[in-house]
């Protein structure tokens, strides 16, 4: 039987919510933090977290869950940082695309502006035919998730193990 993994990233929390209310929506879902360097802890850190993104710097990451299934369905959450990922997620990316098997990977994407866009051509370059679909969940969609039609979309999508026609699943 094939299960639903929840592997997020956060700086501030907002993704973790965002990770927990969808694994909390999921049958039969895990939930894991990715750790990484958040660059809270150095002096402007929020600029040097940007930087590192922008570069496409990757870090070198273990996966938090090393019982994957073949089968498993993967949903990786992420803030973006400067329209990129941040060097952890770049890792676990890279990590995800090596396992064996045929896991689907689903991608949520926490920003705030249109830039994101580069972020997930990053995911279907690097995962290859395990990239499923993806999400941008803007501060204004993420207000209410309860009732965010887009985010209630995706994990319709999830559950139901579909593949959507578009890969991307948001008003932009």
């Amino acid at each position: 039987m094939s299960n639903t993994r929840f592997i997020y990233f956060t700086r501030g929390g907002n993704t973790e919510a965002l990770a927990m209310h969808m694994n909390l929506q999921v049958d039969d879902s895990s939930i894991d933090k990715l750790e990484g360097n958040t660059f809270e802890n150095v002096f402007c850190g929020f600029l040097r977290a940007g930087r590192a993104a922008m570069g496409n710097r990757t870090e070198e990451v273990e996966l938090p869950i090393t019982d994957i299934d073949e089968n498993d369905t993967l949903v990786l959450l992420s803030p973006i940082w400067g329209g990129r990922w941040p060097p952890a997620v770049n890792g676990a990316l890279e990590k995800i695309a090596q396992l064996p098997g045929n896991n689907k990977v689903y991608v949520v994407g926490r920003c705030g502006g249109s830039a994101s866009t580069n972020a997930f051509d990053i995911c279907r370059e690097k995962l290859g035919e395990k990239f499923v679909a993806y999400l941008r969940v803007s501060d204004s969609d993420a207000v209410d998730l309860n009732t965010n039609e887009f985010v209630n979309d995706f994990i319709h999508l999830i559950q139901a193990r579909e593949i959507p026609e578009d890969q991307m699943l948001n008003r932009s």
